[in-house]
C-alpha cells in the first residue's frame, strides 16, 4: 500500500506498517492521518474486502453454512419439480403442476418482493450478472481441470499432493477411499 499526501508518496509499505506507523508519520509531517490517501494493491484490495465481510456477514463457516442451507432447499424444490413434470399425471394436468409448486410459490414470491423493494440484497446484483457467471465459469473450470482424468495433481498452494495413477487419474489415497465407499456400500445392501 501506499498513502499519499498532496499527490506525494510518504509511505511505502504493508497495511500494518502503516498501522502501527501512521499516527508518528502524520505527527512528523503536521497533519492527521486522515489526510493521507491510502493506495491499496489489488490483493489488499480483496483482503479488507474480505475482512468486511466477515465482520459484517459472518466467518467463512457461517457463509458456508448458509450457502449449503441455500442449495439444498433449491435441490429440493429443483427435484420436487422435476418429479412432478415427470409423472405422467403432471402433463395431463395443470393443477398437479400447481400443486408440485405450491410449498415455493408463497416463499419465491414473498422473496422476491423484498429483493426488489431493496430489502434484501444479492451480493450477484451488485457485482454484475456477467462478472458473476464468469467467475463461475473460471473457477468451475479451474477446479474440473485438477479432476480431469489423467491430470498431473502435483505442488498445489495447499501443499503437496500425491501424483495421479495415469490410468484412472487418481492418487492412491482417492483410490483407497473409493475401495473403502464401495465396500462400505456393499455391507449396507448386504443388511437390507
Amino acid at each position: 500500500m501506499q498513502a499519499k499526501l498532496n499527490n506525494q508518496t510518504v509511505f511505502t509499505g504493508n497495511i500494518s506498517e502503516f498501522e502501527s506507523a501512521g499516527q508518528i508519520l502524520a505527527d512528523q509531517l503536521n497533519v492527521n492521518v486522515d489526510d493521507f490517501e491510502l493506495v491499496y494493491s489489488p490483493s489488499e484490495s480483496v483482503s479488507i474486502v474480505r475482512q468486511k465481510i466477515q465482520q459484517t456477514a459472518g466467518d467463512t463457516d457461517r457463509l458456508l453454512g448458509t450457502t449449503s442451507d441455500t442449495t439444498h432447499l433449491l435441490l429440493y424444490g429443483f427435484a420436487t419439480l422435476i418429479a412432478s413434470l415427470h409423472s405422467a399425471n403432471a402433463f395431463n394436468s395443470l393443477s398437479k403442476l400447481r400443486e408440485a409448486t405450491a410449498p415455493f410459490a408463497n416463499l419465491s414470491s414473498d422473496f422476491l418482493a423484498k429483493v426488489e423493494s431493496g430489502a434484501v440484497k444479492l451480493p450477484f446484483i451488485g457485482k454484475g450478472l456477467e462478472n458473476v457467471i464468469a467467475e463461475i465459469e473460471q473457477r468451475a473450470t479451474a477446479v474440473a481441470e485438477v479432476f480431469a482424468p489423467g491430470s498431473q495433481l502435483g505442488t498445489t498452494q495447499l501443499g503437496t499432493t500425491q501424483p495421479a495413477d495415469q490410468a484412472t487419474g487418481q492418487s492412491s489415497s482417492q483410490a483407497a477411499d473409493r475401495s473403502t465407499n464401495q465396500a462400505s456400500s456393499q455391507d449396507l445392501r448386504g443388511k437390507g
